[in-house]
């Protein structure tokens, strides 16, 4: 002790005080009763970093740290004469060793009286708490980012009394098993929560937990009271007294339900759940990462030696390192941050997106010491949200469009409502499919409609498939694309047209890539196929199926009406044309009938009158009996003209067919014709020694032959060369006779082969016929399962009429217009090029 005044200390001190006094841990200061320092001990000396000389003009009532922090009312009351306990306080001497280092003190101050009861000295015992308040603001700040950390991971905690079986439980804790957070939650009831198959496994660690001194940590069901099941995650530790004996459990609950469900759909990436747990980690106001959990260590990459004490700004892109002042800034001013998005930087340079809520950590004088940030992977959250923003996208647009569609369809049935006033069906197909295609935005569109025999589906409108028109391209029910359409009655799409079934090449050749298609259906009846298709791949939705379906209603039905509409007309066009006909038949064949008619009379009366008896009225006898005769030939030649015209509408004339070698029935037919040419016609024959045998009718095939050579030689009155060849063509046999004579006008191609057909510039040459030996010869061709045809250049061109007939016999014959096409022909028939 050092002694200033000891003459007026020394009164009132005696030896035992004063070793006391001395050797006293406790730092001790005398204070007189005007608050002057007159005595202080070495604990006092060291404690302060200072000595009594050092305090002159030092007064302890006057000192301004002590009233600012509340100290001088306390210390009063002690110069008062009442003892004072004074509670721990941070203080900075302004001097000495310590000066401008903060001491956290607590002391006591006694008064110390006289005989008279007078305070004396006022005696201030100081003890020095720095340690013991530094290790407490620790212990806040752990049990802070603890708490932040069970607040963040929605941890429920409990505590078990093993002696009385009492379990206190949180709200999160009974939240996790659906009990109000102020019901009642005995052990008991969490026992009967728990599944029955997991509840052994829940007790059995519980057991290991408390007689082996384990850890408790078990996963199990939890049924709620409204029947659900949740899965749970429950861990904990006993807790033992001093003797060693576990007395108490603690831990922690978590409902796991949506980690378990992942587990559950995702077992291969089992690995992957634990990154689903928030990172946890705390770093200086500087910025350097102090803790770190394994979460981070899985949401980072990072393991914890390899990121402590480094600076956070390693976490955060380049871009956005702006956002560490930011958050400092706020930390600072003591504010918190909750679940702010942003995007941070993995240890292999990946980003990811995070949800990040930031606490500032505060030590005991509520300073911010420190930044706890819990973080929490949204990666998967922002991808459902830009998932749910596209969707909503393609529900807007998918409105937008049905609307547009709607306005469509209204156009599509103004046009067929119109199409049902005019019912021309050609015009409705154009337009619908035009239609069509604006409706669902498709690059091509198609009409096929079934055949008279319900068998094939015959292309008769197309837009951006016009070949298939022009090529007639027929497909079977049941077959390709559209085939199936007709055969099943349901709409079909297919997305990628190199892995479908297709009939026409045409759709692969024009670079479709996606179709689809809808049947046109009339109660219950298939008229056939309508089909849209784009250039690059697609997925026709449910409403594109839908509205195809309601355009293909619409167009049936006036595809109906319209040929109703067009049947009228026909058999009103037919009825007109039989009459016309008739009224064209009766003109000609009297005009033909009338000179054989008038020659036979004629002669018939010459030869009735008495024969002389020379020899110049013989060879007039002979001359006209050969006239006679070819008039009857010629009579005779119409006569069965009309008669096969007849058969044929009738179904009666018949067919012998055999093998049949056309070369030789071409010498056969060119060698009589050539024995009747009159020397203005050069007939030439281009047929080699090879056979080229047909199953055909050999009558009836020279009788096509006759009428083609009779009509090159009538319809070249001056002269000429006529050419007959024969030879193989694809899968058959083909016959042309070309002549140098009319020629055809434009036109006139397909009218020559109609009942009573002729060309007008025959008609104008006044060339003889009454226009049936064409049509008798199609027929004839066409029920060989073959077809006919003519070519010009025009008129005084010439003229070739071709034949082609099959090799094999056809299981399938032709229609009348000779479009039918047999078995196993496809690919091959005439080449008309």
């Amino acid at each position: 002790m050092t002694d200033v005044a000891g003459e007026r200390v020394g009164s009132g001190l005696d030896a035992l005080f004063r070793a006391l006094f001395e050797q006293s841990p406790l730092s001790v200061q005398v204070l007189s009763p005007v608050g002057e320092t007159v005595a202080v001990n070495a604990a006092w000396e060291r404690l302060w970093g200072i000595t009594l000389v050092d305090l002159p003009g030092y007064n302890i009532l006057e000192d301004p740290q002590l009233a600012a922090n509340g100290v001088l009312p306390l210390l009063r009351l002690a110069f008062a004469g009442e003892p004072t306990a004074i509670p721990p306080v941070a203080y900075v001497p302004d001097r000495g060793a310590h000066a401008g280092q903060a001491r956290w003190v607590r002391a006591f101050a006694s008064p110390i009286r006289d005989d008279a009861g007078t305070v004396a000295h006022v005696l201030l015992v100081h003890e020095d708490v720095t340690d013991l308040v530094a290790a407490q603001e620790a212990l806040r700040a752990r049990e802070e980012q603890l708490r932040l950390a069970v607040e963040a991971a929605d941890l429920g905690t409990w505590e078990l009394d093993l002696a009385t079986g009492v379990m206190a439980c949180s709200a999160r804790c009974k939240a996790n098993f659906g009990r109000p957070r102020d019901a009642p939650f005995p052990y008991e009831a969490l026992l009967a929560a728990i599944y029955p198959d997991d509840r052994a496994g829940m007790e059995a660690a519980v057991r290991r937990a408390v007689v082996e001194g384990e850890r408790y940590e078990v996963e199990y069901r939890a049924v709620w009271p409204d029947g659900s099941v949740h899965w749970i995650a429950a861990a904990g530790r006993t807790i033992a007294h001093e003797a060693g004996h576990p007395v108490q459990m603690a831990g922690v609950t978590h409902d796991i339900t949506e980690r378990k469900r992942a587990e559950e759909g995702l077992a291969r990436l089992a690995a992957i759940v634990e990154s689903t747990d928030d990172a946890i980690l705390s770093r200086t106001l500087d910025g350097a990462i102090t803790t770190w959990n394994r979460g981070a260590e899985r949401l980072y990459g990072y393991p914890a030696d390899e990121v402590l004490g480094r600076h956070v700004s390693a976490l955060v892109p380049p871009d956005r390192q702006h956002e560490l002042e930011h958050i400092t800034e706020r930390m600072t001013r003591g504010e918190r941050m909750e679940h702010f998005e942003t995007v941070r930087l993995r240890k292999d340079g990946t980003q990811v997106d995070v949800s990040i809520s930031l606490s500032p950590v505060k030590d005991a004088a509520g300073r911010v010491v420190a930044v706890a940030t819990i973080a929490r992977d949204i990666s998967e959250r922002r991808r459902v949200e830009t998932e749910r923003a596209r969707l909503l996208e393609q529900e807007r647009a998918a409105r937008a469009e049905a609307e547009a569609a709607v306005a469509i369809v209204r156009r599509v049935q103004a046009v067929t409502d119109a199409a049902l006033a005019h019912l021309s069906l050609p015009d409705l197909l154009d337009a619908l499919l035009d239609r069509m295609r604006e409706l669902l935005t498709a690059d091509t569109a198609a009409v096929l409609l079934l055949d008279a025999d319900d068998a094939s589906l015959v292309v008769r409108a197309a837009k951006g498939l016009e070949e298939e028109v022009e090529q007639g391209v027929r497909v079977p029910v049941g077959q390709g694309f559209a085939g199936r359409i007709a055969a099943e009655r349901r709409s079909i799409t297919v997305e990628h047209l190199d892995r479908a079934d297709v009939f026409s090449p045409t759709l692969r050749e024009k670079g479709v890539r996606s179709l689809l298609g809808a049947p046109l259906l009339v109660e219950g009846r298939v008229l056939g196929v309508v089909h849209v298709g784009t250039l690059s791949p697609r997925r026709f939705s449910d409403s594109d199926v839908r509205l195809l379906q309601l355009v293909a209603d619409r167009m049936a039905l006036a595809i109906d009406q319209a040929r109703l509409y067009e049947a009228e007309r026909r058999a009103r066009a037919e009825a007109e044309e039989a009459v016309a006909a008739r009224d064209r038949f009766l003109s000609v064949a009297a005009h033909e009938l009338r000179t054989p008619v008038t020659v036979v009379k004629g002669l018939a009366q010459l030869l009735a009158r008495p024969p002389r008896t020379n020899v110049a009225d013989a060879d007039r006898r002979a001359r006209l009996l050969s006239q006679l005769a070819e008039a009857s030939d010629r009579l005779a030649a119409l006569t069965e003209d009309l008669l096969d015209v007849s058969r044929l509408r009738l179904g009666q004339l018949p067919l012998r067919p055999r093998p049949l070698d056309l070369a030789v029935v071409v010498r056969t037919v060119v060698e009589r014709h050539r024995d009747a040419l009159d020397g203005h016609h050069a007939l030439e024959v281009a047929v080699g020694e090879e056979t080229h045998p047909v199953p055909a009718d050999p009558d009836r095939m020279e009788q096509v032959l006759d009428n083609l050579l009779d009509n090159a030689i009538k319809y070249s009155p001056d002269g000429g060369r006529v050419e007959v060849a024969v030879q193989p063509d694809g899968n058959g046999v083909l016959i042309r006779v070309r002549d140098e004579g009319i020629g055809l006008p434009p036109g006139a191609v397909e009218a020559i082969f109609e009942p009573f057909g002729r060309a007008a510039n025959a008609t104008r040459a006044n060339l003889p016929g009454l226009g049936l030996g064409l049509h008798i010869c199609r027929s004839i061709v066409q029920q060989h399962g073959g077809r006919i045809w003519a070519e010009s250049a025009g008129e005084g061109q010439g003229t070739t009429l071709s034949v082609w007939l099959p090799s094999e016999a056809r299981t399938e014959a032709p229609t009348e217009d000779g479009s039918g096409i047999a078995e196993g022909e496809r690919g091959g028939g005439p080449h008309l090029g």
